[in-house]
């Protein structure tokens, strides 16, 4: 049986696109903390992610193959650009920031926003932004040129106010073209919507893939064709399962080889498309009862089940 003050822990696991070869990548460390966000590099060799433990969250990389872990220092939300030499992340406190794989190197491109996400050419970086008039605030996704630092919105007309929230680990293209992303509805406390957009504007391109309710992350397929993203299954409790948006019909189906035991989410392709990165709530590991000292029985009889940590 588990430790009565084992809960279960979000940890890194990656899988062949068929299911096979499942593994966890950070499970064997119980003392990092819930682990978010992974992003592969360009090569697929890297894997980097973010850990939050109490009040702190760390940038991290990893070999795919669960060794060489690394830490590189503050931040969250790791993405590679196109040469594989860098990350963008998010700095609290300081601004949309890059380094380089030793977790130096700093350059802080802009102050404002969050989430920033890097695009596959390695040219834009994106973010969650906000404008503000004398009356109103807006909220929007703004791009930065990472060389001229040249910044422009993408959401106009409709759209630049269509919501009141634009949550953090959005999704490039695999062209670097469009943006898949979740907003809640203006004026709504429980509306949302996944949706995608072109970075030359809305107005040049602009689709609703779902109005249900889905979790943060995103997952390009790298031939363009299809989106992962995580939601309710009616078949599954307790959480989030990874789901398959197909872009040409528009329909969304439960992806059926991955571990359904479990809450899954964050799910990310592998650039050529044949593994899967995700995020999984994985239960402790079962330890022989009388290993457990009496007085910890003791102050675990009648408790109630803890709940599950919430989904970042």
């Amino acid at each position: 049986m588990p430790g009565p003050n084992d809960t279960p822990q979000n940890e890194i696991m990656v899988m062949n696109a068929d299911g096979s070869n499942l593994r966890s990548l950070t499970g064997h460390d119980k003392s990092l903390g819930g682990a978010g966000s992974p992003d592969w590099s360009p090569d697929g060799e890297l894997i980097a992610f973010d850990i939050y433990s109490g009040a702190r969250t760390g940038n991290y990389l990893i070999n795919a193959d669960g060794s060489g872990l690394k830490y590189l220092g503050a931040g969250c939300m790791p993405t590679f650009g196109a040469g594989g030499d860098r990350l963008a992340f998010s700095w609290s406190g300081t601004g949309m920031a890059l380094m380089d794989l030793a977790g130096e190197n700093r350059e802080v491109l802009t102050p404002d926003g969050w989430g920033a996400q890097f695009s596959p050419n390695g040219k834009w970086v994106s973010y969650q932004s906000y404008g503000r008039t004398p009356t109103t605030r807006s909220i929007n996704i703004t791009i930065i040129d990472v060389a001229s630092k040249e910044k422009r919105v993408i959401l106009e007309g409709d759209e630049a106010t269509r919501y009141s929230s634009i949550y953090w680990n959005m999704e490039w293209s695999p062209d670097s073209q469009q943006i898949c992303f979740k907003g809640r509805i203006a004026n709504s406390s429980d509306r949302y919507e996944v949706a995608t957009t072109s970075i030359d504007g809305s107005s040049k391109g602009f689709r609703i893939l779902t109005k249900e309710t889905t979790d943060t992350d995103f997952g390009w397929h790298p031939d363009g064709s299809r989106i992962l993203l995580a939601k309710t299954s009616p078949k599954h409790l307790g959480g989030p399962r990874l789901h398959v948006c197909d872009l040409k019909t528009g329909e969304i189906t439960l992806l059926e080889t991955q571990p359904l035991d479990m809450p899954n989410h964050s799910g990310v392709w592998s650039p050529n498309g044949k593994q899967i990165a995700f995020v999984s709530r994985r239960n402790p590991e079962p330890v022989p009862f009388q290993q457990i000292a009496a007085s910890d029985r003791t102050a675990s009889t009648g408790s109630a089940t803890p709940e599950l940590p919430p989904d970042r």
